[in-house]
């Protein structure tokens, strides 16, 4: 079962860096739907260094931020973990932050067989 429903990507991408090493910046506001509480969320992260990742909810009339505490990568299949201390409750409106850094190439090979 999916504990996470995305239904909206708000992609910024800055300082990006022409020539040399074709460096950028970017971050990722991802609304979602917390389906289940969850400690774990895991996105698709090819090519790309992640530096940190918050879910931000509502909780009755209060809004709170829950911050990664630990970042895992899984290469093979080209995605990255996000592990929280706290279990992240379910909500029917939250944002996953997900700030990164990637470079800029013409490599477009994809892993699907």
């Amino acid at each position: 079962m999916c504990r996470i429903k995305p239904s909206n990507y708000a992609i910024s991408l800055f300082d990006l860096e022409l020539g040399g090493s074709w460096t950028y910046q970017g971050k990722v506001d991802i609304d979602v739907e917390v389906k289940q509480e969850t400690k774990e969320i895991t996105l698709n992260t090819h090519q790309l260094k992640v530096q940190s990742a918050q879910v931000s909810s509502e909780q009755g009339k209060t809004e709170g931020a829950i911050k990664a505490s630990n970042i895992t990568y899984d290469e093979k299949n080209q995605r990255a973990t996000f592990h929280f201390d706290q279990p992240i409750p379910q909500s029917h409106k939250a944002v996953v932050s997900v700030k990164f850094s990637g470079i800029m190439n013409n490599d477009v090979s994809s892993s699907i067989e």
